[in-house]
């Protein structure tokens, strides 16, 4: 029995949906750019703060980017827009305080109207595309782990400063044994109330 025009419709609609599954990129990117400043953050700072002083901002970032998403995903209904959406808010936001910085003067207040008709007009154009967005969010992705991985590889490579000292005590036994002392020192991160109870260090320099 020959299909009818409906019904060849709808399997083609099938197909094509089973196929868009098929090659549906996962999508992670949001969450990676929401902590990509904060792990860059650490990493450059890995003598002056611990681990766990980023997990709570962290958490802030990671659940405040997931309602982002959530929000622009139920009015879009789709998982890449919104996802995209979310990553650029995320992006906007980092970036305003090194806008603010770098429109000196009187006109730092514009930083503020720039990164909203930014997002105004993203937004625009990823509401109206009718593209599947598979390509963008792949390239989102792998944007998103190349910005960690430096960081990340400084982590886990990072050593504490280790010094040693070799001191040889002079000959005091029979034996003419050398007796060695050594000492290691490692640098270690103190808090503001710590350091302030530390003694003060003055260099005198002799200048002829």
């Amino acid at each position: 029995m020959p299909k009818s025009s409906e019904q060849t419709a709808a399997d083609s609609n099938v197909d094509t949906h089973s196929v868009r599954i098929g090659r549906f990129p996962i999508t992670f990117h949001p969450i990676l750019f929401a902590i990509y400043p904060l792990i860059l953050l650490y990493s450059k700072n890995l003598t002056q703060i611990e681990f766990h002083d980023i997990v709570r901002p962290i958490t802030y970032s990671v659940v405040a980017t997931g309602v982002i998403w959530l929000v622009v995903w139920a009015f879009t209904k789709h998982v890449r827009k919104s996802a995209i959406e979310a990553s650029v808010a995320v992006i906007l936001f980092f970036f305003y305080g090194h806008l603010q910085t770098l429109l000196s003067g009187s006109t730092h207040w514009l930083a503020g109207p720039v990164c909203l008709m930014g997002l105004a007009a993203i937004t625009y154009i990823i509401i109206r595309t009718s593209k599947p967005l598979l390509e963008m969010t792949k390239l989102l992705n792998v944007l998103s782990i190349g910005l960690l991985i430096p960081s990340i590889w400084t982590i886990v490579t990072y050593r504490p400063i280790q010094i040693a000292t070799s001191i040889q005590a002079p000959v005091t036994s029979a034996s003419h044994d050398i007796v060695h002392i050594v000492s290691t020192r490692r640098i270690v991160p103190i808090s503001h109330e710590q350091a302030a109870k530390l003694p003060d260090i003055y260099y005198i320099i002799l200048d002829a």
